[in-house]
């Protein structure tokens, strides 16, 4: 529950900054995912295709955050809302936005 209160104002300051980098031409989402040295990758996906690939690879590419690296994991889970992945080492699935990630082709 404290987590939800946290991340709303941390996507809040993301987007901001976000939206002052593409006022100056610096699209922060276009640089990330042409810097990316992951395998090739689908197109993002809808949590029904989330639903349907549980089991399979993905790879996490934030549209409204700081962060460059891309994140692999693997879908456990889906919902109404969000895709639970399961990343690197972690034991436990997080949950995602379907549309922050990516299926990797087999």
């Amino acid at each position: 529950m404290i987590l939800g209160i946290l991340i709303t104002p941390i996507e809040i300051i993301a987007a901001f900054i976000a939206g002052v980098l593409a006022l100056f031409g610096l699209g922060a989402a276009e640089t990330r995912r042409q810097t990316t040295t992951c395998k090739e990758r689908e197109a993002a996906v809808t949590i029904d295709e989330a639903r349907d690939n549980i089991g399979n690879k993905v790879v996490y590419l934030p549209s409204r955050a700081w962060r460059l690296t891309p994140e692999e994991g693997v879908i456990t889970s889906a919902n109404e809302i969000y895709a639970h992945v399961r990343y690197g080492a972690d034991v436990h699935a997080k949950a995602t936005r379907p549309e922050d990630l990516e299926l990797l082709k087999r």
